[in-house]
């Protein structure tokens, strides 16, 4: 008769995650078909809305997401020496 209250705790957990569950999977529900365009009351708007390029613009844009690119990896490059000087110098200043 004493672990009647635990019994009764480990259902009203039970219950609360549950609800937990289906508050989530809506909401998931919800989100997807917005992302999807989905023709239901939560999908409200028209979908994912792509600019057209034309081909000049679109050569343009390659090259200067490859010419970020190429500077972000000399960037990483230049840390990493830096970085390796340091710690060379500083061990040579330590063991000497």
């Amino acid at each position: 008769m004493s672990f009647g209250g635990h019994v009764f705790d480990m259902i009203g957990r039970l219950k609360q995650n549950n609800a937990l569950l289906k508050l989530q999977r809506e909401r998931y529900r919800e989100l997807r078909d917005m992302y999807y365009n989905v023709q239901t009351p939560a999908a409200s708007h028209k979908g994912a809305v792509y600019k057209k390029l034309t081909k000049q613009e679109l050569e343009a844009l390659k090259k200067e997401i490859a010419r970020l690119e190429r500077r972000d990896i000399i960037v990483k490059v230049l840390a990493f020496i830096i970085a390796l000087i340091i710690t060379v110098g500083g061990m040579y200043f330590i063991l000497s």
